[in-house]
């Protein structure tokens, strides 16, 4: 059983500044939106059920690592003191979106810069080429911790790929909201994975995410692909 969730708040996210593989620390509110998702976490592995992985898994970028240290912090109080430890995997990331990055939605919509361009990570990376990557790596983690409950820490866009590279019976997603936990059961080779979520109920109101998610934004180049926000 995997628990995917998004990252905290960043200071992109606030003025929807599109992200891609670029860096965004996070903000107040997205701190204390990885704590509550620590708490949660917390709560769900003292419940009946898998045993939580000792390995927590992330993203590397700064925003998913942060977010992912918060949970590992607070998950401490339920595994012996120094057992949980945080993995990175670059597969986790969110899709490249080469020049479109660091662009507000308003930006990226104008007709100047609807062309795919590029920057230093090379351009912007295709939708199936974000479900392979993404759905490979979930794929390995839940064949590394078969029975447990294992948490990673992902972004919005890539757990939208990761999950319709899994759950190949589901036509779409909803929202998934800054720290969001989406609840995913591997199957059988070949058979859909079962999805629950994305839940973001724990949170409180205050923590409540922004309304879209521009890194999903139909802003972003090949509309048909890109899930609305």
């Amino acid at each position: 059983m995997l628990l995917l969730c998004r990252h905290g708040e960043t200071e992109a996210n606030r003025e929807h500044i599109i992200q891609g593989q670029s860096e965004s620390d996070l903000t107040a509110t997205g701190r204390a939106q990885a704590a509550a998702l620590g708490e949660e976490l917390s709560r769900r592995a003292a419940q009946p059920g898998p045993p939580l992985a000792l390995t927590v898994y992330s993203s590397d970028l700064r925003r998913a690592r942060d977010t992912a240290a918060a949970a590992v912090d607070a998950l401490a109080g339920v595994v012996p003191a120094g057992a949980l430890r945080l993995a990175t995997d670059e597969r986790l990331r969110e899709r490249r979106l080469g020049a479109l990055q660091g662009r507000t939605t308003k930006e990226a919509a104008a007709p100047s810069s609807s062309e795919p361009g590029v920057d230093a990570n090379g351009g912007i990376e295709s939708s199936e080429e974000v479900r392979r990557r993404a759905g490979a790596a979930l794929a390995e983690i839940a064949a590394a911790h078969a029975g447990q409950r294992v948490v990673v820490v992902s972004h919005g866009g890539c757990i939208h790929s990761a999950i319709m590279a899994v759950c190949t019976d589901l036509s779409d997603v909803a929202h998934i909201g800054n720290c969001s936990i989406t609840t995913l059961v591997p199957a059988a080779a070949g058979s859909p994975w079962a999805c629950d979520g994305p839940d973001d109920a724990f949170l409180p109101a205050a923590l409540g995410g922004a309304a879209t998610n521009a890194d999903m934004s139909r802003a972003c180049p090949n509309p048909s692909e890109v899930p609305k926000a």
